[in-house]
């Protein structure tokens, strides 16, 4: 153990680690900024078009067979990056709920309006969005 230790230390301080760690943090970088870039876009949207408006989007969209279909012929999961957006929206200007849609595997639910955006975790993680009439 001592000399795996020993061998990525070495590596780590040499010009080579050094370019490694600079190469993964500017990688984070990046990825922060773009994040934040699409933040920014999808709150001006919520601003111009509504919350029911988006949200609407977003369901019919990650909803539709198109969608689905393309994702897994590109070989991915169906990605739904844009219910992130969401929850990041609703975690920052929400109103956090008791309830929790998903039993144990909620990590956290918020409110706005009639909308509930929550967060469930367990082998995976997904995140969901309930009208509040649907729930009861």
């Amino acid at each position: 153990m001592d000399k795996m230790f020993d061998k990525l230390k070495e590596f780590l301080d040499s010009p080579e680690g050094q370019k490694s760690i600079d190469d993964q943090v500017e990688e984070w970088n990046k990825e922060d900024l773009q994040h934040k870039r699409n933040y920014d876009r999808f709150y001006r949207l919520i601003e111009k078009n509504g919350l029911d408006t988006m949200i609407n989007k977003i369901n019919d969209h990650y909803g539709s067979d198109k969608y689905i279909d393309r994702e897994y012929k590109l070989g991915y999961q169906p990605r739904e990056c844009l219910k992130n957006e969401l929850f990041t929206y609703f975690e920052k200007f929400g109103e956090e709920t008791d309830q929790k849609d998903w039993g144990m595997f909620t990590s956290s639910e918020f409110k706005i309006d009639k909308w509930i955006v929550g967060l469930a975790i367990g082998q995976g993680s997904y995140i969901y969005i309930k009208e509040i009439n649907e729930r009861e």
